[in-house]
Order: C-alpha cells, then sequence, then structure tokens
C-alpha cells in the first residue's frame, strides 16, 4: 500500500479543490439568475423643433454635490425646535443655514426638498441616477470600485449635443462614467476613496470653481462634487466637531457661491445620498436614503403663487426621523427631467423621474411655447390657452417621455419583465393621454389631467423599481441543483471515508491501514474527472436545444452546470457505502441532540425576523452547542476529568457571552439594540430613542474609551495564555518558547498601536496640522510591522523550524540498561505546530480590525482553545466508556503504564469527528464575525480599514485590509477549527518490521524498535474535519439561496434576504479558502513532525 508521502499528489487536496470548484459553478449560476442587471437602452431624446423640451430659463447651471448631505444639515428651521432635544445635535444641526434663510427670505426663487437616493447608496448609483434619471440595480453595487462608462442617455450628454461645455472638479468617481464628457481644460478630479483626508478634495473645488463663476467665458454646466463632509462622515461619523467645522466651510462656500452667481444660472446644491448615525452609507436605512437638495434660481422666479395652489397629490411631504413637522419630499432621479427642461433640454431618454412642481408652476406663454405634436400620440390634446400652466406641459413632456422608454423597453429582448405591469400601465397612461375625463367632478379638467399625468409617471417609477433586479429562475434551478448536489456528494464522500478507514473494513494489524482511504479516493477523484470532462460534452450539445435557448443560458452556462453535476453523480454512484443507506445514515445524524442547533440556524434564514437577529441567534445557538458536552462532562469516570470538561466548557461559555458584549446593530432591530462596539460622542440620551424610525446604529465611528485601554492589555496578555495552554500538555518548548515572546507579543502591540494613534487624530487631542503627517508616518510603520513581521520573520521561522518539543536523551548507564529519549511536547506534537502557525493569520487580522474588534478576537482565540481542551476531555470519556463497554477496560490501562504501546487494538485508527465537534467551531466564527462590527448589511462595512498601510487607496493593499477587516475574523477562526484534529493526538510508535530490524544489522546503525506511524491518522482526521467545516457553510449557502429565490418578490428581498446571501456565498467562499488552508498546513506539520520523530526514537524512548 502506497503511503501518502510517496504520492505526486495528494487526494485529499485534490477533493478540496474539486469541492471548491463545485461551489464556484453553483454561486455563479445562482449569481447569474438572481442578480441580473437592468438593459440598458442607448436610444437618446433628441427633437429638431425644440417640440420636446420647453424655452429655457435659465442658460446655465451649477450643479453642486456635497457627498452625504442628509436633509437635516440643511432642512428650514425650525428642525429641531429643542436645542435639549435627544436628536439634536451642535455638531451638524443649524450650520449649514444659507439654504432655509434663502428660502424663507425668496420662497419664489429657492426651493428645500428632501429627497429619496434609490439604494444601494453609494456614489457611482446615485451619479447614474442624477444623471441618466434610471434606477440602479443591487449588484451595480460592486461596481462602485470600478464602474462602467455610461452609455444612457444623460443631462451631461444633452449638453454636450447641444454644444455646450461641462465643467467638472472633484470626485474622480465621475471620471469613471463620463471619461470624455468634460472640457478637457476644465476637469480636476481628486481621489475619493482617501478618506482620512477631510480637506484636499473640498479645497480643490473651490480653488477651481470661483475662477469659472468669475470667467466672461462660463461654462453651461458646472459640476463641483466635494467630499469633506462624506469623508468625516466615515472616519468619525456627524457627532464630532470635524463635522462642525466641514459643514461651516460648505455654507461659507454656498454663500459666495450666491454672491457672484449671475442672474441666467441655476444652482442645484444636494448630498447624493445620506448618512447613518455612525457617518455611513450603502443600504437603504431612512437616514441614507434622505438626502438634502436646495434649488435657487437668482434671477427668475419659479414659483408663481398668484394661480392657486398645486394639487395636493403632487407635492407629498414626508417626515424626517424625529422631526416634528413634514417636509417636502422628492424623488432624486426628479431632478434630472425638472433640470433638463429649465436649461431647454429633451428630457434623457431613459428617466424615469417626475418634474418638481414647484419650479413649473407658473403661467405658460402661449405665444412662444411649442404645442406638443400630434406625433407623440396626444389624440385629444385641447389646444393650449393663454391660462395653461406651464407645469402641465412640463408634465406632458415628462410622460410622454416615460411612456416613449416603457414602450420601446417592453419591445426589447428584456421586454417581458414588464409583462405582469403592462396592463396597468397602459390603463394609466390612456387615462394621462385623454385629458377629457375627470376622476371627480369637483376638479377642473386641467387640474385633474396633470394629477393623472403625475399618477401615471409615478406608477411607472413604481412599476420599474417593483422589478428593478430582474431574475432567470431556471439559472437560479441549475445554481440549487448543484450546491444540493455537492452537499449531498460531500457527506456520501466523508460516511465513505470513515468506512473505509475504521477497522471493520480495515487491515488493524496494519500500522498504517487508514492509507486505504486515500486509494478508496483516488479511484473516485477519478471518476470526477471523467464526470467533468462527460458532462462539459453533454452541456456544449445541451445548449443547442431549442428549449434550453429559450431559457435565458447559453453554451457556457450549460457547461458550467453539466460538467460539475455530472462529475458530483459520478462520485456519488462510487462513493454510496454497501450495505449501508443513505436513509440510515441521515437516521443516524438525525437523532443526535447535536445537530438541532445546525438544523435551526439553517432554518432561521427563511423568517426576515429571525435574519434580522441573527447575531443573536448565533449566541444562543453557540451556547446550547456546547451543552451536550456538559453533560458528558457530568458522567465522566473521574472526578479530574469532570473538573477539567466543566471547567473549560464554563471557560468558553464566559468567553462567548463576553464576546456578546460587543453590538453593532441593524436598523431592524431598534430599540432593542444599543451600539457598544463604537463609542457615542453625543450625550447619553442620545441612546435613548424614542422613534421606532431611528435606526440605532453608532454616532460615531472611533472606539469606547474602556477598550482603548483594554485592547493593549490583551495584546500583552493573549500570548501568555496561549502559552499557557501548550504548557498544559508541556508543548511550549522549541520554536513556542520563543515564538509568542519575539513574534507574536510585537505584532499584536504594533496593531494595537495603530488604532490608538488614529483615535488621536481622529478625537483631536492633537493639532492635526502640526502632528497629522508624524502620527500617520507612525501608525503606517506600526501598521506594515504587525503584519510584515509574522508573514516575514514568523512565517520563515514556522516553515523551517515548526517543532514545539524538546529531546532530552539520557546514554545506557548501570542503573539504566539502555539509551533513553525523553521527549517533551510528545502528547501535542501536532496540535502545537499548527497553533503556532495559527497565530500568524490571527496576527495579521488583529492588525486589521479597530480595538473593540481586537478584544473579541482575543476572547474567540481564548474561546477557541478552551474549546479544544473541552474536546480532549469529552474523547477521553468516550474512549473509557467505550473501553468499559467491550470489556477492554484493563488494555485500555495498560496502555497508561506504556504510553508509546501499540493501542491500535483498541483504538480505532480513525479519529472520533462528529457534528458535535465541528459545529460549535463554525458558530463560533459567525460569532466572532457579528462581534467584530459587522452585519449582514453594506453600511457596516469599516472602510477606514482600507488605509491600514497607506494614507490614500493604494491597490492591491486597501481592499486587501478591507477585507481582512469584514471577513478576516471569520476566517481565522475557521482555520482554527483545524485543530479539531489535531489538538492533544500524539504521534504513534509501531514496532518495525523483522524485515527493517535485519537491514539496520547489517549497515551497523543502530537497531530500532519504532517508528512514527500517526501521519495518516492525522491526515485522515484533517481531511474529515474540512468536509464538515465545508458542509456547514454550503448548508447555510444551500437555505439562503433557496429563501432568496423563494422570496424573491418579498418586500424585504433587497434589505434583509440578498444581503445575507451574500455573506453566505462569502461564507463559502471563506470556508474553503479555510479548508485549503488547514490541509495545506496540516501536511506541513505531519511531514516535519513524522520525520524528526522517526529519526530521534532509534531504539524506543519514553515520552
Amino acid at each position: 500500500m502506497a503511503s501518502s508521502s510517496s504520492r505526486f499528489f495528494s487526494p485529499g487536496l485534490f477533493l478540496l479543490f474539486w469541492i471548491s470548484f463545485v461551489h464556484f459553478a453553483g454561486i455563479y449560476l445562482f449569481k447569474s439568475g438572481f442578480l441580473l442587471t437592468r438593459l440598458a437602452l442607448t436610444n437618446v431624446t433628441s427633437c429638431t423643433d425644440a417640440s420636446c423640451t420647453l424655452p429655457a430659463t435659465h442658460k446655465k447651471a451649477v450643479v453642486l454635490i456635497i457627498d452625504s448631505l442628509r436633509f437635516d444639515f440643511i432642512a428650514p428651521a425650525p428642525f429641531i425646535p429643542l436645542s435639549n432635544s435627544s436628536e439634536h445635535s451642535v455638531y451638524h444641526h443649524s450650520i449649514l443655514t444659507l439654504p432655509s434663510l434663502i428660502t424663507n427670505a425668496q420662497p419664489r426663487n429657492s426651493f428645500i426638498f428632501n429627497s429619496y437616493p434609490d439604494p444601494p447608496t453609494t456614489t457611482l448609483q446615485r451619479i447614474k441616477g442624477l444623471t441618466t434619471g434610471s434606477l440602479p440595480t443591487f449588484v451595480d453595487l460592486g461596481s462602485n470600485f470600478g464602474g462602467s462608462e455610461i452609455e444612457e442617455d444623460s443631462v451631461v450628454g444633452q449638453v454636450g449635443m447641444k454644444g455646450g461645455q461641462v465643467a467638472f472638479m472633484g470626485d474622480d468617481t465621475w471620471m469613471t462614467v463620463f471619461p470624455h464628457a468634460f472640457h478637457t481644460n476644465m476637469t480636476w478630479p481628486y481621489d475619493s476613496f482617501n478618506v482620512e483626508d477631510l480637506h484636499t478634495v473640498d479645497n480643490g473645488v473651490i480653488t477651481h470653481l470661483f475662477p469659472l463663476l468669475e470667467s466672461d467665458d462660463t461654462p453651461d454646466l458646472i459640476i463641483g462634487h466635494f467630499l469633506g463632509v462624506d469623508h468625516v462622515g466615515h472616519r468619525v461619523g456627524p457627532f464630532h466637531s470635524s463635522m462642525h467645522s466641514k459643514l461651516r466651510q460648505m455654507n461659507a462656500t454656498l454663500s459666495r457661491v450666491v454672491d457672484i452667481l449671475s442672474d441666467d444660472t441655476l444652482l442645484v446644491v444636494l448630498g447624493d445620498h445620506g448618512m447613518d448615525r455612525a457617518g455611513d452609507h450603502g443600504g437603504d436605512g431612512e437616514l441614507e436614503t434622505s438626502a438634502g437638495v436646495w434649488i435657487y434660481s437668482k434671477g427668475v422666479p419659479l414659483f408663481d403663487d398668484h394661480i392657486g395652489e398645486i394639487p395636493s397629490p403632487l407635492v407629498p411631504h414626508a417626515i424626517f426621523p424625529n422631526a416634528h413637522a413634514p417636509y417636502r419630499h422628492i424623488q432624486q432621479i426628479d431632478l434630472v427631467p425638472t433640470l433638463s427642461l429649465l436649461l431647454g433640454m429633451p428630457i434623457p431618454f431613459n428617466n424615469l423621474g417626475t418634474v418638481i412642481p414647484e419650479l413649473f408652476w407658473r403661467q405658460a406663454d402661449g405665444g412662444s411655447d411649442p404645442i406638443v405634436p400630434h406625433s407623440w400620440t396626444w389624440s385629444k390634446a385641447p389646444k393650449e390657452t393663454a391660462t395653461e400652466t406651464l407645469l402641465s406641459r412640463a408634465l406632458q413632456l415628462n410622460a410622454l417621455q416615460i411612456h416613449s422608454y416603457l414602450d420601446t423597453y417592453h419591445t426589447s429582448s428584456s421586454g417581458a419583465e414588464l409583462d405582469d405591469a403592462w396592463e396597468a400601465l397602459e390603463t394609466s397612461w390612456f387615462h394621462a393621454s385623454n385629458p377629457n375625463s375627470r376622476a371627480h367632478s369637483s376638479e377642473s379638467p386641467k387640474l385633474d389631467h396633470n394629477t393623472k399625468l403625475w399618477d401615471f409617471t409615478r406608477l411607472a417609477l413604481s412599476s420599474c423599481r417593483s422589478m428593478w433586479a430582474q431574475f432567470n429562475p431556471f439559472s437560479m434551478i441549475l445554481g440549487l441543483v448543484l450546491f444540493s448536489t455537492s452537499l449531498v456528494v460531500t457527506h456520501a464522500l466523508y460516511t465513505g471515508i470513515l468506512c473505509v478507514s475504521s477497522p471493520s473494513t480495515a487491515d488493524t494489524h496494519s500500522p498504517s491501514h487508514t492509507a486505504n482511504w486515500e486509494d478508496w479516493l483516488t479511484f473516485r477523484l477519478w471518476q470526477a474527472v471523467r464526470g467533468l470532462a462527460a458532462g462539459a460534452t453533454l452541456g456544449f450539445l445541451a445548449s443547442f436545444s431549442p428549449e434550453i435557448q429559450g431559457k435565458g443560458v447559453d453554451s457556457l452556462d450549460c457547461i458550467i452546470f453539466m460538467a460539475p453535476f455530472t462529475s458530483c453523480i459520478m462520485v456519488f454512484i462510487h462513493s454510496t457505502p454497501k450495505n449501508r443507506s443513505i436513509v440510515a445514515t441521515l437516521s443516524k445524524i438525525s437523532n443526535t441532540l447535536v445537530v438541532l442547533p445546525f438544523i435551526l440556524h439553517i432554518l432561521s434564514f427563511f423568517s426576515n425576523s429571525f435574519t434580522f437577529w441573527e447575531d443573536r441567534v448565533v449566541t444562543f445557538l453557540l451556547s446550547s452547542s456546547i451543552v451536550p458536552h456538559i453533560l458528558t462532562g457530568f458522567r465522566a469516570p473521574t472526578a479530574r476529568l469532570r473538573r477539567r470538561i466543566l471547567g473549560f466548557a464554563g471557560l468558553t461559555a464566559l468567553c462567548v457571552r463576553l464576546m456578546a458584549e460587543s453590538t453593532v446593530c441593524r436598523e431592524e432591530q431598534h430599540p432593542y439594540c444599543h451600539v457598544t462596539f463604537y463609542s457615542s460622542a453625543s450625550s447619553t440620551s442620545e441612546n435613548e430613542y424614542t422613534s421606532a424610525v431611528v435606526p440605532p446604529s453608532a454616532s460615531s465611528s472611533s472606539a469606547p474609551l474602556f477598550t482603548l485601554f483594554t485592547a493593549p492589555v490583551v495584546a500583552l496578555v493573549l500570548p501568555w495564555i496561549l502559552r499557557f495552554f501548550l504548557r498544559q500538555s508541556k508543548s511550549d518548548q522549541g520554536l513556542a518558547s520563543l515564538w509568542f515572546t519575539w513574534v507574536v507579543t510585537p505584532s499584536l502591540l504594533c496593531g494595537t498601536g495603530y488604532w490608538l494613534i488614529e483615535y488621536v487624530e481622529t478625537a483631536g487631542l492633537v493639532e492635526e496640522s502640526e502632528w497629522g503627517f508624524i502620527l500617520r508616518s507612525c501608525r503606517t510603520l506600526l501598521a506594515w510591522a504587525a503584519i510584515g513581521w509574522p508573514i516575514t520573520v514568523g512565517g520563515g521561522l514556522w516553515w523551517n523550524y515548526p517543532l514545539c518539543i524538546s529531546v532530552r536523551a539520557q546514554e545506557a548507564s548501570q542503573v539504566l540498561p539502555k539509551r533513553q529519549i525523553t521527549i517533551l511536547g510528545f502528547a501535542n506534537a501536532y496540535g502545537a505546530p499548527y497553533l503556532v502557525f495559527w497565530t500568524v493569520p490571527f496576527s495579521i487580522v488583529w492588525a486589521s480590525t479597530q480595538p473593540t474588534g481586537q478584544v473579541v478576537l482575543g476572547l474567540s482565540a481564548v474561546a477557541l482553545l478552551s474549546y479544544m481542551e473541552l474536546l480532549d476531555g469529552v474523547r477521553d470519556v468516550k474512549v473509557v466508556e467505550d473501553a468499559f463497554v467491550s470489556n477492554k477496560l484493563s488494555e485500555l490501562l495498560q496502555s497508561r503504564e506504556d504510553t508509546l504501546g501499540d493501542t491500535n487494538q483498541l483504538h480505532d485508527e480513525s479519529p472520533k469527528l462528529d457534528l458535535s465537534e465541528i459545529f460549535p467551531l463554525v458558530l463560533l466564527g459567525l460569532h466572532s464575525f457579528f462581534r467584530t462590527g459587522h452585519q449582514s448589511t453594506i453600511s457596516s462595512i469599516q472602510w477606514k480599514s482600507a488605509f491600514l498601510l497607506s494614507s490614500t487607496v493604494t491597490y492591491p493593499w486597501s481592499p486587501a485590509t478591507a477585507i481582512l477587516n469584514s471577513f478576516g475574523p471569520l476566517w481565522v477562526t475557521t482555520v482554527g477549527a483545524g485543530l479539531a484534529g489535531l489538538w492533544l493526538q500524539a504521534p504513534r510508535l509501531s514496532p518495525l518490521s523483522p524485515r527493517r530490524d535485519e537491514k539496520s544489522r547489517k549497515t551497523d546503525t543502530p537497531k530500532a524498535s519504532s517508528t512514527v506511524s500517526g501521519g495518516d491518522r492525522i491526515q485522515l482526521s484533517t481531511l474529515l474535519c474540512c468536509l464538515y467545516l465545508s458542509m456547514y457553510f454550503l448548508a447555510i449557502l444551500l437555505t439562503t439561496s433557496l429563501s432568496a429565490a423563494i422570496l424573491r418578490r418579498h418586500l424585504m428581498v433587497w434589505k434583509v434576504f440578498a444581503p445575507r446571501w451574500m455573506l453566505g456565498v462569502v461564507g463559502v467562499l471563506v470556508g474553503d479558502a479555510s479548508v485549503l488552508t488547514i490541509y495545506l498546513a496540516t501536511s506541513r506539520v505531519k511531514k516535519v513532525v513524522d520525520t524528526t520523530l522517526t529519526k530521534i526514537t532509534p531504539g524506543g524512548g519514553n515520552q
């Protein structure tokens, strides 16, 4: 039988790569059906006779975007009537007051609105909406870091078609979507992702804005995009003095703009989105989707209050969270048709916004305004009169443009998406295009007509919103089939490997009988390869079938599905254990108490309420999963063993509970959740929420003061605690004796030092102008040291000298007839080196985590090792119980006397890994994810971690550290789960064959009576652990995919189920990366341990 060491490839490693491939294929197919992008029509609205627009009221426009300008930052007074209100802030309320002052003084020229930006509330998507009037799709979120050029009709494009010039300065995201639209000599982009820089972009915009405004040749459209308010929010939150300073700067800037603004120039000031109480955005929380808009016409009054009131349905109001009165509410994309018509341009073809009525509420000049032509399908349009309001004409053009867009979309390849809503849209369009009908006899025909036009445009918007992410159910089903098949096949492989490696099916008299599983697995893997080839061929042929071609999938999709699916079927056919049905296997599993937390966890994703509270659910299930081990501890045969199990179980539960004290809340968890991960920079009363619409997120992105003192202590104490666990098995020898002092401790201290200096900067404890550069340089150096030191120095040491043992030889004497070797750390020869390796990724993740998260990571490390000690105690109890049942207790006692004796006759060579041992480890990883400041929401991403290694966005370091911060806790805990198959697993020594003894005599070498035989057992244990981890993560992805597919038309799909599905995808990817890391690291440990111990144990030895 060939051993694993003599193979050219590792069957276990190949298996893990094959499983990962099947996962990738399933994710690709489900994603293709679940997150389809909206069809972007390239049609352009144009007309040569000005029949598709209105006469311009302004020749030019200045659009100033203050990124993250939330509505309450500019809300008209009195927004918060009481200065001591729980929601009043001296840092961002009543500071940017110019809009409200001018609006109060000139109500016919100045207008303030609370606008709704469609989620996702990321800058790129909002730029697309603000220029095209279209809706984003959920999958567009990922494009925020690498958006593509806008090919749709847009306001910017219309200005260019008109022969005008467009100037731009500010956020360089605009250059991504409009790379050729701006005038070459009037374009000044600035880096948009450096959230630590609060002033460079804003100062740059100010530097270039005013010369253009004062120039005699002012461009037709000036776009300025300020980033300071957004960066302050991301860095320190809105409840900070920096926000006060930044809003004052914006107020002064706008005052100067108004002073020099010409009478024929329209000023539009807006926020592309809002920000939550922590200063972040990206989701659909009420604060994130409340953006301020101020429109000012200096020379031309836009509103005439002498012709009556605007019909109330056309001017909806909404109450901002905790405001005492409703405010005028618009859709942010309403700016597109409004701005277009005010500038005398056609409305962009794909627009779904509606003109803002206040800006057109005045009488039209019947002699000069063009009449809407019959070619626009107005079959019964009345003759325009001098008393007609300009709003009527604007709404007509607006409705015609939207109907033209919908009609074109409905006849396109994606037109079937509108089928469900088409009848209602056509009915509404019929009433809107028939102005002679009246909805109410008391209303005038013209006002009723305006309302019907408004209703049609809003129905079109709501209909398109309901299908803003289109689905391909067939592709989703293919992905679900692959997920399900992969899960079943992985379990079949696990069961088959376990059966082959058990004594009942293997030669137990062979010291290496566990190697049989590798030959068994190799045969199945060859079947998998054959299945891949056959499936790819079948998939390619099937793609030509008319039935398949009508399902919205192409040849590549068919191949991607059939290749792994056929491969899985081939493996499953040859892996089903003989004389053991799948039903019986599943029945055996279902009868165990330990599987209950797993079942409850995966079923919870079908409920939006349980998904909201998953962080609490995971805490409960993690604590509950330890209960079976506690019950085992109560029946332990000795008091010492009982104390050990119950003591470590208590320590694990304590760490889990302390970790749960760190919270970051979802909007839906209000009012039962309060943020503790971040500090509150405002008064205590601000955390006492009284309105159900205020999200209980943090008011600051800084760490609480308590953790600033605790994190350095944990960084100093944790290495000592880790070594203490090794000391219990005397495995703190060799590399471990130096590792924790000279590798781990410096790395953790540097990682903590970085965040302490960052706090000093953001808290304003020092003058930034004097110390900013020095402090930034110091913490960048610390960050590089925290990550580089364990990777370079630590990684090199571990790879060459991973052993944590100490060998002491005592030569033969009169007292000792034979040479005796004592090996300290022998009992944990595999687990100790792996723990040392695990501290490398742990140190890296530590550096990318904020101080509160570092404390949580320290607790998770203690919980992980105490759980390993708990598992070892439980295994000892089971060994004693099995020996008692099989009447082999005397053999067990004899083996205790000779610890290097051959105990294979008593114990199964395959490890006793089961679900009850792995489930808590996955739950601990998820617990670490939630308690380090993360949720399955976009707004919980901690963007400041992207600037760990540099002060500006630098690829690949910035995305790498952001990913480490977000998913590192889950990854490092899952990698630590590899200890389940290694911890306190001593190498087993087996007698050499007589042939080997004879060879020794012939070569005059010392006679060796034993050799190490535990390598295959350890490799098998590791593989089974990896399969368990893979199955758990895949089960989560399967159920989150099912819930997203079944509830894809649910109101909460994009708020709850889609983000959780995305986290499920990330979980599988992290799980696959983790199991590969576990297997490769274990292979290295096994090779070095087995080789070294075989060399140093000639002639026998004792521990």
